[in-house]
């Protein structure tokens, strides 16, 4: 019978691989110009980050945004969110 293959925990793993996703233990808000407040500019900003198994976001990048003014901001605020990391096989990834 074949070896079972081994798993190398060091790369990263989507969502549907690991068997416990990340939870924010820190969230932050994005840092919002006042001038973007007086101007009324709002919108929307998806984001897809990756989480290292310490909880520290180590990259965002803008999947969509209705106000593209906003993306710097909802970035540069998602890289100071903390998150309790995902698992894999009970393990920290």
């Amino acid at each position: 019978a074949p070896a079972p293959a081994t798993v190398d925990y060091n790369r990263i793993f989507e969502l549907n691989e690991v068997t416990r996703r990340p939870t924010p233990t820190t969230r932050i808000s994005p840092d919002v110009p006042a001038s973007f407040r007086r101007l009324g500019i709002r919108g929307d900003v998806e984001v897809s980050a990756i989480v290292d198994r310490t909880g520290t976001v180590t990259s965002v990048s803008v999947l969509k945004s209705t106000s593209p003014e906003l993306n710097e901001p909802t970035m540069a605020a998602m890289r100071r969110w903390r998150f309790r990391p995902a698992e894999k096989d009970g393990r920290p990834v």
